[in-house]
Order: C-alpha cells, then sequence, then structure tokens
C-alpha cells in the first residue's frame, strides 16, 4: 500500500509539473503496483477490474435510464445533477 501511495504521490507532482509523458509513466507504475498489492492479496487483477467494469457499468445504465425517465437526457444534466444521482445509486 505504501508504493501505491509514492506512485500517486509522483503522479500528483507530475501533474503539478504539467509533464504529461511523466503523468503516464507514473501512472504505468501505479497500475503495475495495483497488481503486484493484488496478487500478494491473492486477488487475481483482472477478475478484479472485470467485476469494477461490470459494476460500472452497470451504474450507468441506472444513472442514464433515471435520467431518461425525468424527460432530460444526459447532455441536459448538469455535473452535480449527474454526482448526486451517481451517489445515490452507489448507496443501492
Amino acid at each position: 500500500i505504501e508504493k501505491i501511495n509514492e506512485e500517486v504521490s509522483e503522479i500528483r507532482h507530475a501533474l503539478v509539473r504539467n509533464e504529461t509523458k511523466n503523468v503516464e509513466e507514473e501512472i504505468g507504475d501505479l497500475i503495475l503496483a495495483i497488481a503486484n498489492l493484488s496478487r500478494k492479496l491473492g486477488v487475481e487483477p483482472e477478475t478484479a477490474l472485470q467485476r469494477a467494469n461490470n459494476k460500472f457499468e452497470h451504474r450507468f445504465d441506472l444513472l442514464t435510464k433515471r435520467i431518461q425517465e425525468s424527460g432530460r437526457s444526459l447532455s441536459e444534466t448538469t455535473q452535480e445533477e449527474l454526482d448526486k444521482e451517481w451517489d445515490k445509486i452507489k448507496e443501492c
């Protein structure tokens, strides 16, 4: 976990310095650190990522449906409204 925190810190520093190339490299390092932690914990990283993707898709589908049921489209909805609805969906 400390290695993950270190990589996040390096991403923050690269962002502050507006170093696009370094941000990409540091994100790659972060992904590797997370995969390494996953393996140490006995979690298959690819399976965990697929489950997270499935959860996101399900929540996004619910968000879209709720917005459409209110008579609006996603493009007509403010970011604040989307965030609020997303938080409600996450609570379910």
